[in-house]
């Protein structure tokens, strides 16, 4: 009887593959075919996501965690390459076809979608190799209208919206020595759970004693990208808490003046305007996306300070570029599991493990080396 249930499990399993290759050879031979100069991100709508491969790659470079996708449903998918080497069709099918396998074992949903709504976009303003390569490749995800935004002063709201990940109150817990801190807080559309965390911390453990200043950050207030400017982005916010109510007042306007727009933050900026307005501050805390890279790393020099980085959504892995901060400021990384001090102490060569990830010193700065 256990081989015959065996024998059906695995043949129900090949027809489900079956059909998925199927459904992958009508998506990059039948569906809707666009072909455009370039893809502008810049003009993404607030519903679209672009999530990046490299040119001529499989792998994602930072594909986003569960948070980002809460309360959206996928209305449709296309895949984005460039038509460059021309003439090389085969290959770049093959490339495809794993590009679309990549994305299927995150986001198994897309065999849901009708054909009608898997599409492929071709960009041909690639002369060179050169410049393929700076043109963007990967996958534009397009969703439903989102759910009403949160109200973060109603306490039920805060539990639901927390689920099953716990980062940051982990890592807050876990470090009880953590006083009179600045805590620089990401607030555009999909932090919702880990503000909710932060201002649940607030009220059952009446912590606002322990943060003498508070910044809530969302790039930008619904500015366009294209006018944003490295340094003055804007959308941020400060108080100095002394309740809870006056915390989660502030986080519901912060949400409602705009939800980030493009997949960059403006972390740098709310830091050195947080350092300025609380220069006693002992520890500088910054709650951060790990799927959104901060737009303006270039001002990061300007940091004086150790950052403490909370990087919240990392189940699918670590993003280099707050590693490497906390490592420019001489501070520290932090997990849902895991507190990583004396980054800066590391030799070049040295490794370090994060959960499945192994980063090695390389020139001064880690780099992923392997997955485990």
């Amino acid at each position: 009887m256990k081989q015959i249930t065996t024998t059906l499990l695995l043949s129900a399993c090949l027809s489900i593959l079956m059909a998925q290759e199927l459904q992958m050879d009508q998506w990059l031979k039948r569906s809707e075919t666009q072909t455009i100069a370039q893809l502008d991100l810049s003009q993404l709508s607030p519903q679209q996501l672009f999530v990046r491969m490299p040119y001529a790659m499989r792998h994602f470079v930072n594909f986003p965690g569960g948070h980002v996708f809460r309360g959206l449903a996928l209305e449709r998918v296309d895949i984005v390459y460039t038509d460059y080497p021309q003439r090389n069709g085969r290959r770049q099918q093959a490339l495809n076809r794993a590009r679309i396998r990549e994305l299927a074992r995150r986001l198994p949903e897309i065999w849901e979608l009708p054909e009608a709504a898997r599409g492929v976009i071709i960009q041909n303003n690639c002369p060179t190799e050169a410049t393929a390569r700076t043109l963007p490749h990967g996958f534009l995800l397009t969703f439903s209208e989102p759910h009403e935004l949160p109200d973060f002063t109603r306490t039920e709201q805060l539990a639901e919206l927390m689920e099953e990940d716990s980062t940051v109150l982990n890592a807050l817990n876990r470090n009880p020595n953590w006083k009179k801190m600045l805590v620089v807080t990401d607030l555009t559309g999909s932090m919702s759970p880990y503000t909710a965390q932060l201002l649940l911390w607030f009220k059952l453990a009446e912590n606002t004693g322990k943060v003498e200043h508070l910044i809530f950050f969302n790039d930008g207030d619904d500015k366009p990208d294209s006018l944003k400017t490295i340094g003055t982005t804007g959308g941020v916010y400060s108080l100095q808490p002394q309740t809870f109510e006056q915390i989660a007042q502030l986080a519901n306007e912060v949400v409602i003046r705009g939800n980030g727009g493009d997949e960059p933050e403006n972390n740098i900026e709310a830091l050195l305007q947080g350092l300025k307005q609380c220069p006693h501050c002992d520890e500088v805390i910054m709650i951060a996306d790990n799927w959104a890279t901060p737009r303006d790393i270039e001002l990061a020099h300007l940091l004086k300070r150790p950052v403490r980085i909370i990087l919240c959504g990392t189940e699918e892995g670590i993003n280099t570029a707050y590693l490497n901060l906390a490592r420019q400021t001489g501070g520290s990384l932090h997990t849902i599991e895991e507190d990583l001090y004396d980054l800066l102490e590391m030799n070049e060569g040295q490794e370090i493990q994060i959960g499945r990830e192994v980063f090695t010193i390389r020139n001064g700065r880690f780099e992923l080396s392997k997955r485990i």
